[in-house]
């Protein structure tokens, strides 16, 4: 957990900064307007591959549509997210934001720039959908508690926040979780835009045990614990993918994260 210290430093610059006469002081770190923006995605696709068939690609149409927007793809990918993400943590500067998201994904407002920049003057990290409440025994953000001797999955309705859009029958359909903005503990990874100053004042990193599945709930946990604000922002994007929740490597996962955030849990209660 975070020193209590640290967790106040980081809670009152913030809160300072968001007002008039901190934006005023802190010229070191430009307008929400000014920020250039890193997106950052990973793909098992070749270059050429990516750009004509994966969503995001034909989504973006060229890596150089938009000067305040830099495209990082990692192309025929075999790293795990965490890896490429603490990459460019590592690399970015204080005044960037950081947007991480799927290749399996359509941005669809053609404002989003300018909504990843509105957002993250309310919180330090948003997403596109979370939950409110962070709980032991939770097998994702959108489920409730899990026993760990019986897998279940159940909407955790009520404390769910935001919307994705998937496709049914080649259709659009909003899958609405809940009220939005909304401050969150947990965020899903399909889409995660970071305040870099922040992230990198906090010393908050992904996990890179994690390959995939749990990274997203592991980085919140992290995150949280550091005193950063997470939340929910209105932006239309489509997921075309579902989840692996019960996979063999999925439940591999899940010990590993059990054995990290709540190591009161048998080691691989769940079974495989």
């Amino acid at each position: 957990m975070q020193h209590p210290l640290i967790y106040l430093r980081n809670l009152q610059q913030r809160v300072f900064q968001r007002t008039l006469l901190g934006q005023l002081l802190m010229t070191k770190r430009p307008l929400a307007a000014e920020r250039r923006i890193h997106l950052v995605a990973a793909t098992r696709l070749s270059k050429a591959d990516f750009w004509t068939q994966s969503a995001l690609g034909q989504c973006l149409k060229t890596p150089t549509a938009r000067s305040d927007v830099v495209v990082h793809i990692h192309y025929a990918n075999r790293q795990g997210l965490p890896t490429i993400y603490n990459q460019h943590i590592q690399n970015c500067k204080a005044s960037d934001i950081l947007l991480f998201v799927h290749d399996d994904v359509t941005l669809d407002d053609d404002n989003w720039p300018e909504l990843v920049r509105t957002g993250l003057g309310q919180f330090d990290v948003i997403g596109v959908a979370g939950n409110v409440r962070l709980q032991e025994n939770q097998p994702a953000w959108p489920f409730k508690p899990t026993r760990t001797e019986q897998l279940t999955f159940v909407w955790d309705h009520g404390f769910l926040s935001g919307a994705v859009f998937h496709l049914m029958n080649k259709q659009r359909v909003k899958q609405l979780y809940g009220h939005m903005p909304m401050p969150c503990q947990v965020l899903d990874g399909v889409f995660m835009a970071v305040d870099c100053a922040y992230l990198k004042r906090a010393r908050v990193r992904f996990d890179e045990q994690f390959a995939f599945h749990f990274y997203d709930m592991d980085f919140c946990r992290s995150a949280g614990n550091a005193g950063l604000s997470m939340g929910t922002w209105p932006l239309a994007l489509t997921h075309l993918s579902a989840g692996a929740f019960g996979s063999t490597e999925w439940r591999r996962c899940w010990a590993l994260y059990q054995e990290k955030w709540n190591p009161r849990a048998p080691a691989g209660a769940l079974g495989t």
